[in-house]
């Protein structure tokens, strides 16, 4: 994506130094980030989970979900960033697809290795897309009958599909340990896509499946022509990541005996 497509002004932009605070873990986040150059560390709880390079976004969770920050960004070096708030934000992913696709492709990065630090491969996430989708999301897809016990695809290999599960349940597995499930209205398989990546779990049909897939064309048509399928997809990833940021974060020491 063009950084002249956001129409910068220079006085917007936001440096930082080594070590330098860009946001806390739990405050209230008005905006994201572009990185426009340097490198910034994402830390949960004192550890670091992801890295946000140049090009990347980060912060946009906090817009994505209006909760508060979900990890600390730290300043690896020098870095310049640039600011969205969330007006511009909106416009930019209903107007600007490669800012949506460069939003959702730092997501699944973000997921992949933030699972592989967790001792797994890599995640796939499902959700359910807007009502306003259906009908172009009908047009575009194919749909396959899958029967239960049945195999999508395996952990490990290559993918450039992504799936809708029109009807019935489908399990992802790691390693072959099921690790959640996807039921009719989600989605599976989108980070293989989006990252040109192996498949970091094996999905499987836990009862009969009815599924719609998507490929890189048919994906690239409705990121440009349904910016509410991709707020919905950003709004799962982001659910995802949060959860895994929880897992990550210690729990409260106990208090010490005598109140000490």
């Amino acid at each position: 994506m063009p950084i002249t497509l956001l129409d910068m002004n220079d006085d917007e932009v936001e440096e930082y130094g080594p070590g330098e605070i860009v946001f806390t873990q739990g405050e209230a986040g008005g905006h994201m980030y572009l990185v426009l150059e340097g490198a910034v560390e994402l830390r949960v709880g004192g550890n670091l989970v992801a890295s946000a390079a140049e090009g990347d976004v980060m912060g946009e969770m906090a817009l994505i979900e209006d909760q508060p920050r979900s990890a600390m960004a730290v300043a690896a070096g020098d870095v310049r960033l640039l600011p969205v708030d969330r007006e511009r934000f909106e416009q930019l992913v209903r107007r600007n697809p490669g800012f949506a696709l460069t939003v959702l492709r730092t997501m699944a990065r973000r997921l992949r290795q933030m699972n592989i630090a967790a001792g797994g491969t890599g995640g796939e996430t499902g959700g359910a897309p807007r009502e306003g989708s259906e009908r172009l999301l009908a047009a575009v897809g194919g749909h396959a009958a899958h029967p239960a016990g049945s195999t999508i695809f395996l952990e490990g290999e290559r993918g450039a599909t992504m799936y809708l599960v029109q009807a019935g349940v489908v399990e992802l597995r790691v390693g072959g340990t099921p690790v959640g499930t996807v039921e009719t209205g989600g989605f599976f398989g989108e980070m293989a896509l989006l990252e040109n990546a192996p498949r970091s779990a094996s999905a499987h049909a836990a009862t009969d499946c009815r599924l719609m897939s998507l490929d890189r064309r048919k994906f690239d048509f409705l990121v440009q022509k349904t910016p509410d399928f991709v707020v919905e997809m950003m709004r799962v990833m982001a659910a995802r990541i949060r959860h895994m940021n929880r897992e990550r974060t210690p729990p409260p020491e106990p208090p010490k005996p005598g109140g000490a």
